[in-house]
């Protein structure tokens, strides 16, 4: 659409000058061979500048080009506009609410209540997200994403992880467990890990998704989790945690 409202201003330019004058005068078309001269020289120039620019720049310092690179591209996202997020995209919040009604509601009458044993306290049980895994897909839900990184044992007992760990290979080509990037101090300085689940849960097809991604140095994302391993191994600041 940006392009019509030129195209139409092009099109009546014209044929107002052509009603002025059908055959151009030699005065007319020296000016616009000089004005072309001089455009295409100013375009050489600029490119010019720009590669000097650019060129001293990479030698100063990667940072700053990296900053400047970064800037133009937020410039880009905020040219574009906001979007619409898909309607097929569903977010289970886990919230205070959520929280603390069901643990509510199962004290009052746990018979009643039963269904609710699994989210009577927090953290929940797997047996939760083995539930809302399964209703999901069976609901028609083509992928499950869980923000939540199951690093550890399930403080509920082994039988809570087993219950999850066969959701898990009944329906793992559907579902992506959550891994975390994780700065630590120590003695020797700082260094970031890689936190993802149990190796009892990377079973099947499962797909494992970093929760976090790299900051750049103004403060913004540009780039997804995937660069983490190659920016931090740069650096030799990158070691891998897992739990077995």
């Amino acid at each position: 659409m940006a392009e019509e409202p030129t195209s139409t201003l092009t099109k009546n330019y014209v044929s107002t000058a052509n009603k002025l004058s059908s055959k151009p005068t030699k005065v007319t078309s020296t000016a616009s061979a000089r004005h072309s001269r001089w455009m295409v020289r100013l375009g050489h120039l600029l490119a010019g500048t720009w590669a000097i620019g650019g060129a001293l720049l990479s030698a100063s310092g990667g940072e700053l080009v990296q900053l400047m690179e970064n800037q133009v591209l937020s410039g880009f996202f905020q040219l574009r506009g906001p979007i619409v997020p898909p309607e097929d995209i569903v977010i289970l919040a886990i919230d205070d609410q959520s929280i603390s009604v069901p643990e509510q509601y199962y004290k009052t009458d746990p018979k009643q209540y039963a269904y609710l044993e699994t989210l009577k306290s927090y953290p929940y049980k797997r047996a939760a997200y083995s539930q809302v895994i399964t209703k999901l897909i069976e609901a028609g839900a083509r992928a499950v994403a869980l923000d939540v990184v199951f690093d550890t044992a399930s403080s509920y007992g082994v039988a809570d992880d087993r219950q999850f760990q066969a959701v898990l290979q009944k329906y793992g080509n559907k579902v992506a467990l959550a891994a975390v990037y994780e700065n630590s101090q120590t003695h020797q300085g700082s260094f970031t890990q890689l936190t993802d689940p149990q190796q009892i849960f990377r079973t099947g097809s499962v797909s494992i998704g970093s929760v976090n991604f790299p900051l750049e140095v103004d403060g913004k994302v540009h780039r997804l989790a995937s660069e983490f391993p190659k920016l931090l191994g740069e650096d030799d600041l990158f070691s891998k945690k897992r739990r077995c």
